[in-house]
């Protein structure tokens, strides 16, 4: 899929849209591709999650690779 993205959803979330991944317009930051998720899907805009880049959560602004690892990530608890 030329000039998209895959982005893996777990939990409550991937239950939204039933299925574990989806493909979105990439884009070259993590604000601009948050910015396109909730575009795209704005169902996930109230939901509780946090963005996985290459397996490391993140909140900042930072350069994404076409061929980067993303995962949306809901609270989970255990112990």
């Amino acid at each position: 899929m030329d000039n998209k993205i895959k982005i893996k959803l777990f939990g409550n979330l991937s239950e939204l849209v039933n299925t574990h991944e989806i493909w979105i317009d990439f884009k070259s930051t993590f604000f601009e591709l948050k910015a396109e998720l909730f575009l795209q899907f704005p169902m996930f805009e109230n939901k509780e999650f946090v963005f996985a880049i290459n397996q490391k959560i993140t909140h900042e602004n930072i350069l994404i690779n076409q061929n980067a690892e993303i995962a949306l990530l809901p609270p989970f608890s255990g112990g």
